[in-house]
């Protein structure tokens, strides 16, 4: 069992053991930069680089995020919006732009209980706005296309009149 001495705010400590040393460092007394040495060592080392000192795996807190990095992301449909006005439906297809865009400002804030709210109004008017487009469609062709080709049918064969 070796002796181990540490630096701790330019002061020496020790000698103190091996196990109390790897206690002063699970409980975060001893910081991984902090300077210990030991008999068999060249010269003080951090205590990271030591061995024989184990630390905690560090492990981050549930909820941190990276720095820079957004902590949720959360779709905002707004190329899907931009497509339903055009080709679908203009009324739903703004509504639902504005939801999107609704999205990124809380994002923004920081507001992910808004964002996720906002994003799910957004699709919600996304469908809406396809239904109707295809509906409308679907209608357009009955009784446009429809009684047009059967107009021309009867044209085509007057016979059959």
């Amino acid at each position: 069992m070796a002796d181990w001495y540490y630096l701790k705010h330019g002061e020496q400590k020790g000698p103190v053991s091996s196990e109390f040393i790897t206690e002063l460092a699970k409980s975060g007394q001893l910081q991984r930069t902090d300077l210990v040495w030991t008999e068999g060592m060249q010269d003080w080392l951090p205590a990271e680089s030591a061995p024989d000192i184990a630390f905690p795996s560090v492990v981050p807190p549930p909820g941190s995020t990276i720095p820079g990095q957004p902590a949720e992301t959360v779709p905002n449909y707004l190329v899907w919006s931009i497509l339903s006005t055009v080709f679908c439906c203009l009324p739903g297809g703004i509504v639902a732009i504005i939801y999107s865009s609704k999205v990124n400002t809380a994002l923004a804030l920081k507001d992910y209980t808004g964002a996720w709210e906002a994003s799910k109004k957004a699709k919600l008017w996304n469908i809406i706005s396809l239904c109707v487009g295809l509906v409308s469609t679907l209608i357009y062709i009955i009784f446009t296309l429809i009684p047009l080709l059967m107009g021309f049918t009867q044209k085509a064969m007057p016979a059959f009149q």
